[in-house]
């Protein structure tokens, strides 16, 4: 469909095309061959369709990822995530709040075995193990479940996400 369709006060769909109106004419139903009052050419109607609102628990939002990814590099979101009940509810961002959690747990046993074992030299390499914590970040903000080779298995095995 060229140009823009508006809908007037009275409730008629008029398309614009270079300054020209026209009425758009009632679209026949898929289903039996109906005419449906309610629909237009160009307009689709959303009652023989499935409910694809935002409220959808499958559906990942784009706040549902801007949650998940913040999670990674600065744990206390996930934190805050997990004992808020809205977000909590949501399986998207309980598994990468979970998930969060564990990797900077491991993040943080490392630098400190590597700083204990080095005599404090080690701690210089914190920031690069930091900047480990972004390569899962970016993926989550792109919509995937992150597969972490050990930690998501041991997640999943307790029951956590």
């Amino acid at each position: 469909m060229h140009g823009l369709a508006l809908r007037r006060d009275d409730g008629r769909m008029v398309k614009r095309k270079a300054g020209l109106r026209r009425a758009l004419r009632p679209a026949r139903s898929i289903k039996k061959g109906r005419t449906s009052p309610h629909t237009y050419r160009g307009e689709i109607d959303m009652s023989e369709q499935p409910e694809m609102g935002g409220t959808g628990m499958g559906e990942v939002t784009s706040d549902d990822k801007l949650w998940s990814a913040l999670g990674y590099p600065i744990p206390v979101v996930a934190i805050i995530v997990l004992l808020m009940e809205e977000k909590k509810a949501r399986p998207f961002i309980k598994f990468h709040a979970v998930q969060a959690l564990a990797f900077n747990v491991v993040v943080w046993v490392l630098i400190f075995l590597v700083s204990a074992i080095t005599l404090g030299f080690g701690a210089l390499c914190a920031p690069l193990l930091w900047l480990a914590t972004l390569w899962p970040a970016i993926d989550s903000y792109r919509g995937n479940y992150t597969e972490i080779p050990v930690i998501s298995s041991f997640i999943r095995n307790q029951g956590w996400a």
